[in-house]
């Protein structure tokens, strides 16, 4: 079965191959976790990911755009739904599910203070020290990427 992977840090999505039959555990091998737990993504598709992310610091966040899913932390394994119990290959082509996407990652930012020489020496004034005043913890936004399988990139089909 084809699903689409997310590597929520990376800010990737990339299609694997896992087992149908032993859907639980091929998910928590990609992601990496021992849990998982499950969100629609609209009506066509369901989100895997780590039941316990978001009680962990999280280096990742993401969301879905157009469905306005909650955001949700760590990496994920996206499959279509048709319907109870039916699960399938995603519905949505691999670039315009990423294109829905979005990847934001806590950056932390540094405010400098500077101290200035009020002497002036043709009207340049002079710092003469500097430190770190404050941070400021910030959320970076980043649009996801699909990574083209590699036999696409070498001239074998892929999908788009």
């Amino acid at each position: 079965m084809i699903v689409y992977y997310l590597d929520a840090q990376a800010a990737t999505l990339r299609l694997e191959t896992i087992d149908a039959n032993a859907f639980h555990g091929e998910c928590c091998r990609l992601i990496g976790c021992d849990t998982i737990d499950q969100i629609e993504v609209g009506d066509d598709h369901i989100a895997h990911f780590d039941d316990h992310a978001l009680l962990r610091p999280a280096k990742a966040l993401w969301t879905a755009q157009r469905e306005r899913t909650p955001m949700m932390a760590g990496d994920a394994v996206f499959i279509g739904n048709d319907g109870p119990g039916g699960y399938s290959a995603p519905l949505r082509s691999p670039q315009e599910f990423a294109d829905n996407l979005r990847v934001f990652r806590p950056v932390i930012a540094a405010g400098l203070v500077q101290d200035y020489d009020p002497r002036t020496f043709t009207g340049i004034m002079f710092v003469v020290a500097a430190g770190i005043g404050e941070f400021r913890l910030t959320l970076e936004e980043s649009p996801v990427l699909f990574e083209e399988p590699a036999e696409s990139i070498s001239g074998m089909r892929g999908l788009r």
